[in-house]
């Protein structure tokens, strides 16, 4: 089975605008109350900095595991509700690839980078997720810390080292000798 969860970045939608305009219209006539989740990434948000000291329990990939099903997927804001997580969860995948935008660290109101990475893994979505499924990805731009960055990036060093820290099974793979986020995995074989 396979099952493809994906996201749109916050600040490019690929909506129109005038259905995101009337999307906003009618959210702003409706009182917002916070679910648990919004109110536990709030949380959050005011402590990452503890969070950042607390163990990181992930599970490991087993890559001599015959694999039976996987999942992928992209953009994962943890600044956002991920209710995607449930039902990657009920598909039982034997692992979840990640595309990229695995935090949003690229603009400004996500920035120390440390403090995206520290959200995502400990955001309350995504909890039972690298509780139960072994994670794998590829890092891409808003990982990076820069939209669209490329190898000029000044946090280039910075965003290497807060993904691989807390992206365990590649971080398993990722030689420290290269500038790059480069690995591969050989799965069931």
């Amino acid at each position: 089975s396979l099952l493809i969860a994906c996201g749109i970045d916050p600040k490019n939608p690929t909506t129109s605008s005038t259905a995101s305009q009337q999307t906003q219209n009618i959210q702003s006539e409706i009182p917002q109350e916070l679910s648990p989740s919004e109110v536990a990434i709030n949380e959050n948000i005011k402590n990452w900095q503890s969070l950042d000291k607390s163990p990181l329990v992930m599970v490991r990939l087993n890559e001599k595991k015959t694999v039976q099903s996987f999942s992928f997927g992209s953009c994962a804001h943890q600044k956002k509700p991920q209710p995607i997580w449930k039902a990657v969860l009920a598909q039982k995948p034997d692992f979840y690839l990640s595309l990229g935008d695995t935090v949003y660290a690229s603009y400004p109101e996500d920035k120390p980078l440390p403090m995206a990475y520290v959200l995502q893994v400990h955001h309350p979505d995504f909890q039972e997720m690298r509780h139960k499924v072994p994670i794998i990805g590829a890092w891409d731009d808003h990982d990076y810390g820069a939209n669209d960055g490329g190898s000029s990036n000044p946090l280039q060093t910075e965003a290497k080292s807060e993904y691989l820290k807390h992206m365990i099974n590649d971080a398993a793979k990722v030689s420290p000798k290269i500038r790059g986020n480069y690995h591969s995995f050989h799965i069931g074989v």
